[in-house]
C-alpha cells in the first residue's frame, strides 16, 4: 500500500495519537513517512516533539485551520488531485471486521484486501469516496456494500482525492461542524452519484470520551442548531431525528427526491 498517503486531523492530542492511531496504522502496514498530521499552528511544535520522542519523527506535522470542516477542507487541498488517500481520526484504536459473526480486528492482510476492495468498487461505481458501518456491532453489519446514498463516518474514510473541488468544500466552518462527515457524504453522493460503504468493517474509537478534538468545542445547541440547518441545506437528502435519549438531535441520510430503482446494497462474501 505504498501508493496510499494517510492524513491525521487533530487537535489537542499531540500525545494520544501516538499510542493509538499510530500504533494502529503501523499494524495496518502503514510507514511513518506515509502519515501527515494537521494541527492548528500553535500545536505543531508539541506534535512534533510527541511523535519524536516516540521513535516516530518521519511522520509529518503539517499547519491547519482551527476546526474540523476547515481541517479537513485543507488537508485536501494539500495532497494531489487523484492520489489514494485515506483519513483517520486521532484516537481510532483499531479497526474491525466481522468473521464467522464475531468482530475481530483487522490483520494487514485482511486490510490490504478492503483497501484494494475499496478501490475497485470506488472505480466501478463512479465514486470518491468509501468507508466502513458506523455502529461496530456484528448484530447490524452485514456483508454487503452500500453504494446509495449513506452515512459514511469520518473516524476513518479512504478516497480518490478531489484536491479543492469546490462541490465538496464541508460549510461549518463556524460552529466547529460537529456533523462534518454527515455533510461530506451528502456533497460526494452530489458530486458522484455514489458512496461506498463496507458494511462490514468499523473503527473502535472512544466517541466524546477522549480529551481534545470536538469535545473541547461541541455542546447540545451547537449540534442542535448545525443538525436543523444541515436539512435546510439539503432537503429531500438529510432529515432530523429527534426521538434518541442519548443525542436528542441527529440527521440521517436518504434520498427521496425521487422514486428510482434502488441499488444501494449488493451482498459480497466477507
Amino acid at each position: 500500500m505504498t501508493d496510499v498517503q494517510v492524513a491525521i486531523p487533530s487537535y489537542h492530542r499531540a500525545h494520544t495519537l501516538p499510542k493509538k492511531t499510530m500504533p494502529l496504522l503501523h499494524r495496518l502496514g502503514y510507514s511513518d513517512s506515509q502519515v501527515t498530521v494537521f494541527t492548528n499552528a500553535d500545536e505543531v511544535p508539541t506534535y512534533r516533539h510527541s511523535l519524536q520522542a516516540t521513535g516516530m519523527g518521519d511522520v509529518q506535522v503539517v499547519a491547519a485551520p482551527r476546526g474540523c470542516a476547515a481541517a479537513r477542507n485543507a488537508l485536501h487541498a494539500h495532497y494531489p488531485v487523484g492520489i489514494r488517500l485515506m483519513s483517520f481520526d486521532d484516537d481510532v484504536r483499531d479497526i474491525s471486521i466481522v468473521k464467522n459473526r464475531k468482530l475481530v480486528s483487522m490483520s494487514s492482510e485482511d486490510w490490504a484486501g478492503i483497501v484494494h476492495l475499496a478501490y475497485d468498487a470506488c472505480q466501478r461505481s463512479g465514486a470518491r469516496m468509501w468507508g466502513g458501518y458506523a455502529a461496530v456491532n456484528p448484530f447490524y453489519m452485514s456483508p454487503t456494500i452500500t453504494f446509495g446514498l449513506c452515512f459514511v463516518i469520518g473516524a476513518f474514510y479512504g478516497c480518490i482525492n478531489w484536491g479543492a473541488d469546490p462541490r465538496r468544500q464541508l460549510t461549518g466552518l463556524d460552529c466547529g461542524d460537529p456533523k462534518d462527515d454527515f455533510e461530506r457524504s451528502i456533497l460526494c453522493y452530489l458530486a458522484d452519484g455514489a458512496l461506498v460503504r463496507l458494511n462490514w468493517i468499523g473503527a473502535r474509537t472512544a466517541y466524546m470520551k477522549e480529551p481534545g478534538g470536538l469535545q473541547d468545542t461541541r455542546t447540545p445547541e451547537i449540534i442542535r442548531d448545525r443538525c436543523i440547518e444541515l436539512t435546510r441545506m439539503y432537503p429531500g437528502l438529510c432529515h432530523l431525528v429527534t426521538s434518541k435519549k442519548s443525542m436528542p438531535y441527529d440527521v440521517r441520510l436518504r434520498d427521496t427526491r425521487k422514486r428510482k430503482e434502488s441499488h444501494e446494497s449488493r451482498s459480497v462474501v466477507a
